[in-house]
């Protein structure tokens, strides 16, 4: 290396040690008057010469503070598992309580090992799927964004897509969202008791909790709004007491009981605007309930770096004013920070000097510019200023529907462009911090352990990572000013992606009934990879992708512009040979009496002329998902208003505020509207069947146990049928309905016994058939259930396990288990597919030449452990 490239680098390194010693957005003077000192070199390249080791020596070895993880048991060796463990902020931690960590002789535990600085994607676990092979595989932290309105609360996280990042090693933080407009405490305490009850759900290894999760409050909070300030400070009560948190005096204390124990289940992060010290200040000085300071059970402080809310188009400017507010904020509160977003927008904000000037518009070239020099910059900046991770706004989920922040032009993912000027860097730092040393070279983490100091001007040296730096980058015609990102490396496959699974046995479809009609292999183009908005709508909700894509297959087989036309029963009586229509009496009796496409894309749809004095049809359901909500022109407002309320006034009961939630000019026939709207439909009818499951099983219905190694699969396989049936609109029918019965009733079962819909029918049904069996009637023949020792005709006996009963006593053409053969197929066959989370993995070291190769337990899932 020349002596220009080296004055180079010593001058970059330099300023990051006055980065680290800086306490508000100048640099002291000693600092500044220092760098000019190393700027100034003499020409004959003795750069050390010109360094005056005072400034340095002014930046002393403070206290410092260390991010620490306790691990579950993982099935791949390779990975910290989080599951069920728990993360803290490790006060006075000194270079040899750092190093005992980093060997795993801590507090003689193993399992205890120091946080590494985390790379994120966001706002979906899908987009974290997607980006997360541009980071070799290694992004440690999964931002997921739980969004609602003025009207409806946050949506509700996913236990299992949370259970999947954590068993590789990744954080999974979850945003709040509303723009203020609805701080619900009660959702906000709900999401937090989720996921510290929810972990035994999924996992055979947990008791309880998920494990360490993020949880901010309402992000980029109104703080000039009074209400908006203490609903914020709600929120952090809520949230603590949720994920059960809680700090008490330590038994063991021989002093004067001051030292306590803390319990954090969930780490709790304040989410101010960026540079709202005033706002931040507020929330924390509240005093809570209890008495105590709000500040208390803030362990994070969050916040985004927003384009709108800054003033420059320059990434490192940007990166000045993010580590100035970090830095208020470790310093002033003693709370390390985390990034959830950083966005920035190709058709951005024109900025204006003080003189209202144009001064920088977020063009493409400023775009790429500052995510390069951003990552660059910030990985060893931000760290030593307590900044705990970061992630970028959007992978390609705004391109899609789903953009809570309502940018323009701001996915990574758009062009290999953009993914290089952020991700071309995170190839590069993760493949040279791997390189450094066996204490960070385990996924998914990269190079910089997270340890700061906790003290103004304090210096902790056991973190340093130069290696980036000096390897990573290169200079244009040796401008530091020039830096140049690294390209992109070759593709990588993608390995960990957290989808939230149906299920994650890796045994096929369970039901005989319900074989596959899509295709075994199906048709890839067609049932994979089109509408990848499929993907994020579903990661959106917390639904498994491929079980989206199976309802749309049934729905409209993937065709926009589908209506679900229902004819009337005397027309169907005289014409029973019209394939063109759906028969469902009750449907009709509710459906539109037409329908339009504001946008003109599908149709026309005729109305239909009148039948013995009602219309021969009417439209039910309409779009690639069959919704019932109807373009915004059939709104209260709009032209078309008379026909939903007709449909409204027979008992059509469609979702106009969500509709209203999905677009201001929402459209079924569009298919972002369309997934936007049946996806939250599905994701609301799975809350409604897991809860009537549950109370399944405290009226003893239901004959699987926690206790039992398949009763994961079992539960979720019962909750997806239930749920199923209800999207279709079958579960609560009538059996009145001839044509309805006749394909769900196969022998009668319900009718006979007097059950009026199948919800009413089939728990207690098949409690009677494991209960009241042949081993039953044989110890109490005189039971009224017996005739002769044996269970008496009429419904089916000795059968014990629920898909068992679906599919001998139930319909041959059941379309809930037909839509979950369809979803077995394209979990199983689709290339795009993720589900069970840990195959690729499994499969990769299966086919490597590694010993000790893990063998699946009998339950064909990893996370269920033989006992």
């Amino acid at each position: 290396m020349n002596r220009t490239s080296i004055f180079l680098l010593l001058s970059i390194l330099a300023l990051i040690f006055v980065y680290g010693c800086a306490q508000t957005t100048n640099f002291s003077d000693a600092y500044v008057k220092e760098l000019k000192g190393i700027t100034a070199a003499n020409p004959n390249g003795q750069v050390f010469a010109a360094v005056n080791s005072s400034a340095f020596q002014s930046c002393i070895a403070g206290k410092c503070t260390c991010m620490v993880c306790k691990n579950g048991t993982s099935f791949f060796p390779f990975y910290n598992s989080l599951v069920g463990g728990e993360c803290h902020f490790e006060q006075n931690c000194d270079a040899d309580k750092f190093n005992a960590l980093t060997s795993g002789k801590y507090q003689n535990d193993p399992s205890l090992f120091p946080r590494q600085f985390m790379v994120g994607q966001g706002p979906t676990m899908s987009d974290f799927g997607d980006g997360n092979p541009y980071c070799s595989n290694r992004l440690g932290m999964a931002v997921q964004w739980l969004v609602g309105s003025n009207v409806t609360p946050y949506n509700l996280p996913n236990a299992g897509a949370a259970i999947c990042s954590l068993d590789a090693g990744v954080m999974p933080l979850y945003v709040l969202y509303t723009n203020s407009t609805n701080i619900n405490t009660t959702r906000s305490k709900e999401i937090a008791q989720y996921l510290q009850q929810n972990g035994k759900s999924y996992s055979g290894r947990t008791n309880d909790k998920v494990g360490p999760t993020i949880i901010t409050t309402e992000i980029d909070y109104n703080s000039s709004n009074d209400t908006v300030v203490q609903l914020v400070a709600d929120q952090v009560e809520a949230i603590y007491s949720g994920c059960g948190n809680s700090e008490k005096p330590d038994p063991l204390d021989p002093t004067d009981g001051s030292k306590t124990i803390k319990t954090r289940n969930c780490l709790v992060a304040l989410a101010p605007m960026i540079n709202d010290r005033k706002g931040l200040d507020k929330v924390m000085n509240k005093v809570g309930a209890d008495g105590r300071k709000i500040s208390d059970k803030v362990d994070l402080v969050a916040f985004g770096v927003n384009y709108r809310n800054m003033t420059s188009c320059d990434g490192d400017k940007l990166l000045l004013q993010a580590s100035s507010f970090a830095t208020y904020a470790l310093y002033t509160w003693g709370k390390p920070t985390v990034i959830p977003y950083i966005l920035f927008d190709s058709e951005g904000t024109d900025f204006t000097d003080d003189k209202h000037l144009p001064t920088c518009h977020w063009s493409e070239y400023y775009m790429q510019r500052a995510y390069s020099s951003f990552f660059g910059s910030a990985i060893l900046v931000l760290p030593r200023n307590g900044v705990i991770g970061m992630a970028p706004y959007s992978f390609n989920s705004a391109r899609f529907g789903f953009n809570p922040l309502n940018c323009k032009d701001c996915d990574l993912g758009k062009s290999i462009e953009r993914i290089a000027s952020w991700y071309g860097g995170c190839q590069k730092y993760t493949t040279i911090s791997s390189q450094i040393g066996a204490s960070v070279s385990t996924h998914p983490s990269a190079g910089t352990l997270l340890v700061f100091s906790n003290t103004s001007g304090g210096y902790c040296s056991f973190n340093d990572q130069y290696d980036f730096l000096i390897k990573g980058f290169t200079f244009a015609s040796r401008d530091i000013a020039q830096q140049q990102a690294p390209g992109l490396e070759k593709d990588v496959k993608s390995l960990v992606r957290c989808d939230a699974c149906l299920s994650e046995s890796a045994k096929g479809s369970p039901f005989k009934l319900g074989d596959s009609s899509i295709g075994n292999p199906p048709n890839e183009k067609k049932y994979c990879t089109s509408y990848p908005e499929i993907d994020y709508w579903a990661s959106r909700r917390g639904l498994d992708p491929s079980i989206l894509r199976s309802v749309i297959y049934s729905e409209s087989d993937f065709t926009p512009c589908s209506v679900a036309k229902v004819c009337s029963p005397a027309y169907l009586a005289d014409n029973p040979n019209d394939k063109t229509c759906f028969p469902t009496s009750e449907c009709y009796a509710k459906g539109y009496d037409s329908m339009v496409d504001p946008s003109g894309q599908c149709g026309p749809f005729p109305k239909a002329d009148q039948y013995k004095g009602q219309p021969a049809y009417r439209y039910c359901a309409m779009g690639i998902t069959q919704i019932l909500e109807p373009p915004y022109t059939f709104w209260p407002e709009g032209p078309n208003a008379q026909i939903l309320k007709d449909a409204q006034n027979r008992g059509l009961g469609p979702n106009i505020q969500r509709a209203r939630d999905c677009s201001p000019k929402f459209n079924p026939f569009n298919v972002e509207d369309a997934l936007c709207a049946g996806s939250a439909e599905l994701a609301d009818k799975f809350a409604a069947a897991k809860k009537e499951v549950a109370d399944a099983h405290k009226k003893q219905q239901l004959n699987w146990y926690p206790t039992d190694n398949d009763y994961i699969e079992k539960e979720n396989l019962m909750v997806a049928y239930v749920a199923l049936m209800k999207y279709r609109g079958f579960w609560e029918s009538s059996f009145t309905n001839k044509i309805f019965a006749d394909r769900l009733d196969k022998k009668n079962l319900c009718r006979d016994f007097g059950y009026k819909t199948p919800a009413d029918c089939y728990f207690q049904m098949y409690s009677n058939s494991w209960y009241y069996d042949s081993d039953f009637c044989a110890n109490n023949p005189n039971d009224g259930h017996c005739a002769n020792g044996k269970p008496k005709d009429g419904f089916c006996a000795d059968i014990h396990d629920p898909i068992e009963f679906i599919d001998t006593c139930f319909a041959n053409n059941d379309p809930a288990a037909k839509e979950l053969a369809n979803y077995y197929v394209l979990r199983d066959k689709c290339s795009t597919s993720s589900c069970p989370s840990w195959k690729k993995v499994y499969d990769l070291m299966q086919s490597s030449n590694l010993p000790n190769k893990p063998k699946l337990p009998k339950s064909g899932n990893t996370n269920v452990p033989d006992k």
